[in-house]
């Protein structure tokens, strides 16, 4: 008989617990793993019922060094000495976690990376994207306060909602590209009269000296040093990461946008004015 599934499976030998939402809790050891949820061996079992809903806490780490990744979710399928579990939320830590044990043990890793890429129904990739986004918006956020208190001696402000452009005044965009392990871009976007007054304590000159080729190519390298910022936090998990040089857009007309690339977008504020910085990312 032809086997009919549809995603691989790596065999990943660790302890885990089930913690139901009405006091059952079921221990075991994970017999496999694939995109679609956990098969797990049952070993022991404290039934107060009927259980659906739970968190699992997974072992990734020594008995010297027990590091416990968690993830809810619910239980799809329950046999007498086995269940499967399908993952449904994690934090970035633990998701971290679990992919490092999954491409440890997985007989094709880049396989299974090509099997995540754009599925987001399934699984893992409930944990994935909200992992990612989750990251990379705390990634934006290091970038910007780094650069605007070693440059410009000056605080930013997040705002926490889209606030509605009605301003009349000439935009600039630049956009750098990464690629390598992860690929993508981050776009910088600001009003004109906030590049050049940026520019200007880039270069130390007043802004009324700052002429518009300065502008551009100032505004370009604020999107480098940014964009680097942000590639040195990715580089921790992801390695062989490049930067492309940036390219500067002018005008309202000039979007820059990808139905290949999720997104990440943040609002920020300064004394100059508002402007937002994107991160454009694939999933692996």
């Amino acid at each position: 008989m032809a086997n009919k599934r549809k995603h691989s499976r790596t065999r990943i030998p660790v302890e885990v617990s089930i913690h139901c939402d009405n006091g059952s809790v079921y221990r075991g050891v994970v017999k496999n793993i694939s995109m679609s949820g956990i098969n797990i061996n049952i070993i022991k079992i404290h039934d107060m019922g009927y259980c659906e809903n739970g968190l699992l806490k997974m072992r990734c780490g020594s008995k010297e060094d027990p590091l416990i990744a968690e993830f809810s979710g619910k239980i799809i399928r329950c046999e007498q000495d086995s269940l499967v579990y399908q993952l449904r939320q994690s934090d970035p830590v633990s998701f971290k976690r679990l992919k490092k044990i999954i491409l440890h043990h997985a007989d094709d890793p880049h396989g299974l990376l090509k099997e995540m890429r754009y599925s987001s129904d399934f699984s893992l990739n409930y944990l994935y994207l909200p992992a990612m986004r989750e990251s990379i918006r705390y990634l934006i956020h290091q970038a910007v306060e780094s650069v605007f208190r070693v440059y410009f001696d000056r605080t930013v402000q997040s705002l926490p909602a889209c606030p509605t452009d009605t301003s009349d005044k000439l935009k600039i965009t630049s956009l750098c590209g990464f690629n390598g392990s992860i690929f993508g871009n981050v776009i910088l976007v600001a009003e004109v009269p906030l590049a050049r007054g940026l520019v200007g304590k880039l270069l130390e000159q007043h802004v009324s000296a700052v002429d518009m080729p300065q502008v551009i190519d100032g505004f370009g390298e604020l999107c480098n040093m940014l964009a680097g910022g942000i590639q040195s936090g990715l580089s921790e998990e992801y390695e062989n990461i490049s930067l492309i040089p940036p390219v500067i857009f002018i005008g309202d007309h000039c979007r820059y946008s990808s139905d290949q690339l999720y997104s990440v977008k943040t609002h920020f504020q300064c004394n100059l004015g508002p402007f937002v910085v994107e991160c454009l990312f694939s999933v692996v």
